[in-house]
Parts: structure tokens; C-alpha cells; sequence
């Protein structure tokens, strides 16, 4: 036997997309306050691991103390910048780290 249950009727559109706006307004908003990057903050963050994980890989084809110099100069490197946050100039950073990176790779499928 049926229930007679009063089922909930979905909200209008325009509702939906009015309650989807005010939640991306708030994690905008949260993301300021805590401390949480955007998505395009987190986006370059990963580009910047992944250019220092490749290095970090081209590396291992040297012997220990030119890998260890080689770690320790793109360490420094990777220091000295962490405080940028001008995404131009992350953005242009990154490029020229691959362009650098590229050269290297050149250098080792010569010499190795």
C-alpha cells in the first residue's frame, strides 16, 4: 500500500543557480580568511613541484656529487623564489625553469 508521503518539489532554476553562486562566493571568501589557495594558486603550485620533480629525476643519470650539486643549486633556486606570488612572474619562471631543464637534458643525452 501507497503512503501518502508529501514529497519535496525541487527548487526553481533560478534558485539553484542563485544557492551556487552564494557557495562559491563563501569559498572565495573562506579560501581569503583561512589561508586557502585558489584554485589557480594551487594549480601553479603543482607546475612548480612537477618542474622540481623533473629535475630532481634528470639528475639521478649524474654521478653522487654532481647529482648532490646539481639537487642543492635547484634547491637554492626553488628557495630564493618561494615568496613570489605575481602569477606573470611564477608563470615566467616556470618557463624559463623548463626551458633550463630542457638544455640539461640535451647536455646529459649528449654526454651520457
Amino acid at each position: 500500500p501507497q503512503t501518502n508521503r508529501s514529497r519535496a518539489h525541487p527548487p526553481p532554476q533560478g534558485c539553484v543557480c542563485v544557492c551556487v553562486r552564494i557557495f562559491l562566493g563563501c569559498l572565495v571568501t573562506m579560501s581569503r580568511v583561512a589561508g586557502i589557495p585558489s584554485l589557480k594558486a594551487f594549480m601553479m603550485r603543482k607546475e612548480v613541484l612537477s618542474l622540481y620533480r623533473s629535475i630532481a629525476k634528470e639528475s639521478r643519470r649524474l654521478d653522487e656529487s654532481e647529482r648532490d650539486s646539481t639537487l642543492e643549486f635547484a634547491r637554492s633556486q626553488f628557495r630564493s623564489m618561494k615568496d613570489i606570488d605575481d602569477s606573470q612572474h611564477i608563470r615566467y619562471l616556470l618557463m624559463e625553469g623548463r626551458k633550463q631543464l630542457d638544455a640539461y637534458k640535451n647536455l646529459l643525452n649528449r654526454t651520457h
